[in-house]
C-alpha cells in the first residue's frame, strides 16, 4: 500500500526539513515548519480541529518553494499538499483577506494587480513588429506587463535581433500560477483555458516566457489541469542559450570591456520546480568579462526570495526579511550583479537591496550588452 505523504510528513518523518525552511527560520515556530503544515493538514482532513485563525494562517505562510522536498529522504511534496488545503480553505472563504481580494482583481482585470487588462502590453505598443504566422511568440506575464516593464522590453529586443518578427497574444490573461498557489483552482482553470485558445489560434511554432512562474504553469500545471498546450513553452534562459550555442549570437554580446563579479538568484518555479539550472548560468559565463560567483545556497539548495506561494500578498513584512537575507547572502559572494531569471524575484530583491547591490533579471542583463 502506498504510504500516506501527510501522514509521511506529519507524524513519521525525522523533521529535518525544519532547518532549511525559510518561513520556520523567521517565525521559530514549529507550526510553520513543513511537518507542523502537515499535521494541520491531517487533522483538518480527520476531523479533530476545523481549522481557525491561526491553523489557516500558518498554511498560508509558506512560500511554497519547494525546499523542503529537496530535503526529504521520501521527497514527501509539502507544497502541493499546502496548495490543496489551501483550495479547501477558500472554499470555505477562510482564507486571508489579502488572498480574496486577488481572487477578485484576476477575474475584473485578469491580472492579481488589479491594473488595467487594457494596459496589458501598454510598454510594448509602437516598438514590436507584428509577427506572421508561425515563429516565435512572447507571454509576457503579469510582473513583466505591470511592475517590470523593462524586462518585457529587454526580452522583446531580444528575441527581435534573434528572429527579427515575433507576436504577442493580444489577449493575455495572468497565467494562473498566483491563482493555483493561493487555492483559486477554478479561477486558474478558467484563464488556463483561455490562455491555451489565444495561443494555440496564434499559430506560433513555440512560445518563449521570460517569467520563471509563467514558465512552470503553461509547460507543467496547464497539462496536471488536463489542458495542455500544443505549442512548445521555452524559458528564455533555455531559448538564449540554444541561440548562444548554435553560434547565432557570435561576436553580438559585449561584456563592456571590464571584469564584472556577478551571482545568480535561482528562481524556485524555474530551479527546484522545473530543473533549469545550467542555461541561465551558461548565458552568464558566455559573455566576456563576467565573473560568476555562486552563493552558498544555490541550484537545488537555493534559497526562495520570499515572494512566492502568496507569500508575499498575505505577509509582506514576512516576505521582506526573507529576501533582505537573500540580498545579505548574495552581497556575502563580493559580487557587484545579483542576477534572476524571474520578474517576481526581480521585483522583490530589488525593493530591498538598498544600493548594496546591482539587481537584474536575465533578460535586462542580456539586452544591455546587445549589439544591435
Amino acid at each position: 500500500m502506498k504510504a500516506d505523504p501527510v501522514v509521511m510528513c506529519g507524524v513519521e518523518c525525522m523533521k529535518m526539513c525544519r532547518f532549511v525552511c525559510i518561513v520556520a527560520n523567521q517565525i521559530k515556530l514549529e507550526t510553520v515548519a513543513p511537518y507542523g503544515k502537515c499535521l494541520i493538514a491531517y487533522y483538518l482532513r480527520n476531523g479533530e480541529i476545523r481549522g481557525g485563525k491561526r491553523a489557516e494562517e500558518a498554511i498560508y505562510q509558506c512560500a511554497t518553494c519547494g525546499l523542503c522536498k529537496e530535503w526529504c529522504l521520501p521527497q514527501v511534496d509539502v507544497p502541493e499538499i499546502v496548495k490543496e488545503v489551501r483550495a479547501k480553505l477558500l472554499k470555505k472563504g477562510a482564507a486571508p483577506g489579502a488572498t480574496l481580494e486577488v481572487g477578485k482583481k484576476v477575474m475584473d482585470e485578469r491580472n492579481p494587480y488589479g491594473e488595467p487588462h487594457n494596459k496589458r502590453l501598454a510598454a510594448l505598443r509602437g516598438e514590436r513588429k507584428r509577427g506572421k504566422k508561425g515563429g516565435v511568440a512572447y507571454f509576457v506575464g503579469c510582473t513583466s506587463a505591470y511592475r517590470q516593464p523593462s524586462i518585457a522590453k529587454s526580452t522583446v529586443k531580444i528575441l527581435e535581433q534573434i528572429e527579427g518578427e515575433i507576436s504577442l497574444i493580444e489577449d493575455e490573461w495572468c497565467c494562473g500560477a498566483p491563482l493555483l498557489s493561493t487555492g483559486h483552482r477554478e479561477l486558474a482553470a478558467e484563464h488556463a483555458r483561455h490562455n491555451k485558445e489565444a495561443i494555440e489560434k496564434l499559430g506560433c511554432d513555440f512560445v518563449v516566457t521570460s517569467c520563471a512562474g509563467c514558465y512552470m504553469t503553461l509547460s507543467r500545471d496547464y497539462p496536471k489541469i488536463g489542458l495542455p498546450l500544443k505549442t512548445e513553452i521555452l524559458h528564455l534562459s533555455q531559448y538564449l542559450w540554444k541561440i548562444i550555442d548554435e553560434g547565432r549570437l557570435e561576436g553580438k554580446i559585449s561584456g563592456e570591456g571590464r571584469g564584472v563579479k556577478v551571482t545568480y538568484h535561482d528562481p524556485c518555479h524555474l530551479g527546484r520546480h522545473m530543473g533549469v539550472y545550467d542555461e541561465p548560468r551558461k548565458i552568464l559565463s558566455s559573455i566576456s568579462g563576467v565573473q560568476l560567483i555562486e552563493m552558498e545556497w544555490s541550484k537545488k539548495n537555493s534559497k526562495c526570495c520570499g515572494s512566492g506561494g502568496g507569500l508575499q500578498l498575505n505577509f509582506p513584512e514576512l516576505s521582506r526579511r526573507i529576501s533582505v537575507e537573500r540580498i545579505r547572502e548574495a552581497v556575502a559572494t563580493g559580487a557587484e550583479v545579483l542576477v534572476t531569471s524571474c520578474p517576481f524575484c526581480k521585483n522583490q530583491l530589488e525593493g530591498v537591496s538598498e544600493g548594496k547591490i546591482k539587481v537584474y533579471d536575465l533578460a535586462e542583463f542580456v539586452a544591455e550588452r546587445l549589439k544591435v
